[in-house]
């Protein structure tokens, strides 16, 4: 008898738009349905910028996490990084250090030097785990605690010499 198969997660930029719709789909679940952070929904104008990123985390055809990303310059050399989602049963599996991982390994290839991020407070450690430093003072954003955090960028013509 074979054993059956069990999925492993792809992480890759978003490619079609069914990759962009499950995105922003599963976005919504986590900020407007589950958190509650926005009303009606979480997407801005940033989401239709050129420059933004959105990457997923895939489970065959199912988007089970999402991050995006966008420069804060016009050289490209300071990022954000926000909207960091994994699906309510997908959790387990830890999605969020992979796809904070190709967050920063994206920003950094695009010739990044420093990514920034507003992280809600219970995340801070996590974060901090993943090489983040405190960034600033907690601010209020939606009414939620948020802590400032950067990370400066790995140079990538150099790191793969």
């Amino acid at each position: 008898m074979s054993q059956p198969r069990v999925l492993e997660p792809e992480f890759r930029v978003a490619r079609s738009e069914g990759d962009l719709a499950s995105h922003f789909a599963l976005r919504h679940e986590v900020f407007v349905r589950e958190q509650g952070i926005f009303d009606g929904t979480d997407r801005d104008e940033r989401d239709d910028s050129s420059g933004t990123v959105h990457l997923v985390a895939s489970l065959g055809v199912d988007v089970v996490g999402a991050v995006r990303l966008y420069p804060l310059d016009l050289a490209g050399r300071t990022w954000l990084g926000d909207r960091l989602a994994v699906a309510a049963g997908s959790r387990a599996l830890q999605l969020g250090a992979p796809l904070v991982h190709l967050a920063v390994a994206t920003a950094a290839s695009k010739g990044g030097q420093i990514m920034y991020a507003h992280i809600q407070l219970p995340n801070v450690r996590f974060f901090r785990h993943l090489g983040w430093r405190l960034d600033g003072a907690v601010e209020t954003y939606a009414g939620i605690d948020h802590q400032p955090m950067a990370i400066d960028l790995p140079d990538v013509a150099r790191d793969t010499k």
